[in-house]
């Protein structure tokens, strides 16, 4: 009866186990490679809306690896006020100075470049119409 029991323990153990690493997989599917994928996918780009670009944009830059280059480069043009803590977050991942050396060294750059865009205000002012909407819907 005790063998039965640590048995049944360790059944549970191991499918609870598993259900979270298989959580953990789509979670880093959904939020990591997809957006990766997206900014660096030409057919993709060419077909974004605004908010989508930037929302996967936004989610490559909350992680400390992924192609950040790109990802500030897009929200410096479509970024929001939203975007400037994240970007801001992102910076000790972003720095070109540190080892391991990027693959892209203007990273830091273009994301510092986007910051001082998105703090203007010249910025918020175009990027809405009077009544609040968004101003174009391509980036």
């Amino acid at each position: 009866m005790l063998g039965t029991e640590m048995r049944r323990k360790g059944l549970i153990a191991v499918a609870v186990s598993g259900a979270l690493a298989a959580a953990c997989s789509v979670a880093a599917w959904s939020y990591w490679w997809i957006p990766n994928q997206q900014i660096s996918d030409l057919n993709w780009l060419q077909h974004a809306r605004a908010e989508e670009l930037r929302e996967a944009s936004q989610w490559v830059m909350r992680w400390p690896v992924g192609n950040h280059h790109d990802a500030c480069i897009y929200l410096e043009r479509v970024g929001t006020r939203e975007s400037i803590p994240i970007i801001d977050r992102a910076l000790p991942w972003v720095d070109d100075s540190e080892p391991p050396r990027r693959l892209a060294s203007c990273s830091l750059g273009h994301c510092v470049e986007a910051l001082r865009t998105l703090r203007s205000t010249r910025l918020f002012d175009l990027h809405h119409t009077p009544q609040g909407g968004p101003h174009r819907e391509r980036w």
